[in-house]
């Protein structure tokens, strides 16, 4: 029966080892006052110290970033004075130079003979961290270039938009609200932006949507009247970028050229 149980726990203690090394994650328990560690396999790897090596708390502490590490010991020491979990990421430089960001958890409790001790675990989640900053950095880069898209849209008085016309699903940038004079908050659909083109234009629209179903370029320059009464000058543009579940999908920007169109027919007049 010993040699079995003994058996048992080889295995557990085999699956903990391997589950621990999938995960990246090493556990440790300490004898606070007698400064005395047990660390896994796994922990001396992501600590990068040599296995079985006699650690003190001061020779971790000396893997901390100097910038982290004042935020650790005051953490350390508010878990330890009140008895609470400690639950903190930070970063280390392990002895061979390599920097890692760990996520320690641990809990504080006291021997049978009242000497305090910490069980936890230290995660190496330097590859999460890394993949969470490219994608910040992703999305900085994003936000940049679409407000550079915006300004320059505001600038040229130039107004984008996507169009499923077929279930009247449409995306539109704010400076096509904008030329619109359209509330920002409201829906897009294709029935608003016909109720705005001037009559004498409104053949021409519907004709070169009709063209945009059929796969043609579409090219052309309408009027609207502005729910203000303003009239403007448009040139619209769009083309067919791909079919989605069998329904053409249409991208395209609309510009005001109200000004030039203005400066034309004063020099016509002249």
């Amino acid at each position: 029966a010993l040699l079995a149980q003994q058996g048992e726990l080889r295995r557990a203690l085999d699956h903990l080892t391997q589950a621990q090394r999938l995960s990246h994650t090493g556990s440790f328990t300490t004898d606070v006052e007698a400064d005395d560690h047990v660390w896994s396999d796994e922990l001396y790897r992501v600590l990068e110290f040599d296995p079985g090596t006699k650690v003190r708390l001061h020779s971790f502490r000396a893997l901390i970033h100097p910038d982290d590490l004042a935020a650790f010991d005051a953490g350390f020491r508010r878990a330890l004075a009140e008895g609470t979990h400690f639950d903190q990421g930070f970063r280390i430089v392990t002895p061979r130079g390599t920097a890692k960001h760990l996520h320690a958890v641990s809990h504080f409790g006291e021997s049978a003979g009242g000497r305090r001790f910490v069980v936890g675990s230290i995660q190496d989640v330097t590859a999460s961290r890394n993949a969470e900053e490219a994608l910040r950095a992703r999305e900085n880069e994003l936000q940049r270039a679409m407000a550079q898209l915006a300004e320059g849209q505001r600038l040229s008085a130039t107004g984008s938009f996507t169009s499923d016309i077929q279930v009247d699903r449409h995306s539109w940038s704010a400076e096509f609200y904008r030329i619109f004079e359209l509330d920002p908050t409201m829906a897009p659909n294709i029935q608003v932006i016909r109720e705005l083109i001037h009559p004498d234009d409104l053949a021409l629209f519907d004709s070169e949507i009709r063209r945009g179903m059929a796969g043609c370029e579409a090219d052309f320059v309408f009027r609207i009247v502005t729910a203000a009464g303003r009239m403007k000058h448009l040139r619209g543009v769009a083309h067919l970028m791909v079919h989605v579940g069998g329904r053409p999908i249409f991208m395209g920007a609309v510009q005001d050229i109200s000004e030039p169109k203005a400066a034309e027919e004063a020099r016509d007049r002249a």
